[in-house]
């Protein structure tokens, strides 16, 4: 099975080959651009990478007490505490991003109005 970082880069080299993910971030605000990296990396200031550096006990997400990690793709695509938010950016989207896999999240932040939307 493939780790998140692995998925990251297969989705990298699909896109962009060789050239990276920079074509992504081009005309992008410095503030859009932030996020979209933290988003795609999982370096946000979110439960689990705050567990991974040794800044919390535990990587879980108590706002819905889902036992996941607290980590963007949850928050995004699966938590239950913000469904109504996640209503609102199916409307925005016109995808149901609840039905995504970690694979597919990645990819929609590949898709510049895609990303925008869910970065705002």
């Amino acid at each position: 099975m493939a780790t998140k970082q692995t998925a990251l880069q297969a989705v990298d080299y699909l896109v962009w080959g060789k050239k990276g993910s920079l074509p992504l971030y081009k005309n992008l605000s410095k503030a859009d651009a932030l996020i979209l990296t933290q988003l795609r990396t999982g370096k946000i200031g979110l439960g689990a990478f705050f567990y991974q550096v040794g800044a919390r006990e535990k990587p879980d997400y108590t706002f819905c007490n889902s036992g996941y990690p607290e980590e963007a793709y949850h928050l995004i695509c699966q938590c239950d505490g913000l469904l109504e938010a996640r209503e609102g950016l199916k409307k925005s989207l016109g995808v149901d991003i609840s039905t995504f896999s970690y694979y597919q999240f990645l990819q929609s932040l590949l898709n510049k109005t895609q990303a925008g939307t869910i970065t705002r």
